[in-house]
């Protein structure tokens, strides 16, 4: 059995040659492979899969027949712009671009001390005039904070607006539980 590479590139070509002889190959991640999984038989992935999680996403949309969206990611963020590249991937495709439309995106930015440098009242402004569907790809203190504009906004009084995120890192803001204590109100 092999262990590693994580890198999705260098995983490739480690899969291809362990599929090729036969080796079983464990991977902690590996989350963006492109290609048919048949080429990788025995690549055995201990994480989630970007792609997939981009698929969800608009098979989440599709159940609720909603088929235009803006999105919001944060950018220099190797997962969150990863998945949004591969969501924006997908809508090239014949069988999602018929059917989905992103009118809007906006990236926000954070430092290496967790301080968003973005303009989040801008980001959001942007997004309530070019969609009513906003996907968020970002940490939840991002998406706290944006949620927070667009509540005090009125944006999520009328039902006018959705706003979906998904957790792809669990429990990143583990620690902060600035909300409990009532320090920040809505």
């Amino acid at each position: 059995m092999f262990t590693r590479p994580a890198c999705s590139d260098d995983l490739q070509v480690v899969g291809r040659l362990a599929s090729y002889k036969g080796i079983p190959l464990l991977t902690g991640l590996g989350d963006v492979i492109s290609g048919e999984r048949s080429t990788y038989s025995t690549l055995i992935r201990a994480s989630y899969d970007l792609w997939d999680e981009a698929r969800a996403i608009l098979a989440f949309l599709s159940h609720l027949n909603w088929h235009h969206f803006g999105l919001i990611y944060r950018q220099g963020d190797v997962y969150y712009q990863t998945l949004a590249e591969q969501l924006l991937n997908l809508l090239t495709k014949p069988e999602y671009s018929r059917s989905f439309e992103c009118t809007c995106k906006e990236v926000y930015v954070r430092d290496i001390n967790k301080t968003i440098l973005t303009d989040l009242d801008k980001v959001i402004d942007h997004m309530t005039h070019c969609a009513r569907i906003i996907v968020i790809i970002g940490g939840e203190i991002e998406v706290r904070a944006m949620m927070r504009i667009a509540h005090n906004r009125k944006i999520t009084h009328s039902g006018e607006y959705a706003f979906i995120h998904t957790e792809l890192i669990l429990g990143e803001a583990i620690g902060n539980t600035s909300w409990a204590g009532g320090s920040v109100s809505i």
